[in-house]
């Protein structure tokens, strides 16, 4: 879950489609650690979209991944306040 930098949904003609951005090498932010895949044949995923005529099935998806983003967000909140008060101690 660390790899997903964010999702999005739309719907056109009754179809729903669901989009998940991926960090990937070279267009990501210090706070986050790839892992270190070394050789040519090394591929990271950009981004992938899915389609699915039942609305409601993406949007379970959809909210499951925003909540859990959520929370891994406020976990590294909680280390760095935590690393920050033993700094200051």
């Amino acid at each position: 879950m660390l790899t997903v930098k964010n999702s999005s949904m739309s719907t056109e003609n009754g179809v729903t489609y669901l989009r998940i951005n991926f960090h990937v090498p070279g267009a990501i932010s210090k706070e986050v650690s790839l892992p270190t895949v070394k050789g040519p044949g090394a591929l990271f995923i950009k981004e992938i979209t899915l389609k699915s005529n039942q609305y409601i099935n993406l949007q379970s998806l959809h909210k499951q991944i925003k909540d859990t983003l959520k929370l891994i967000k406020q976990d590294q909140a909680v280390q760095i306040k935590a690393v920050d008060s033993k700094d200051e101690d």
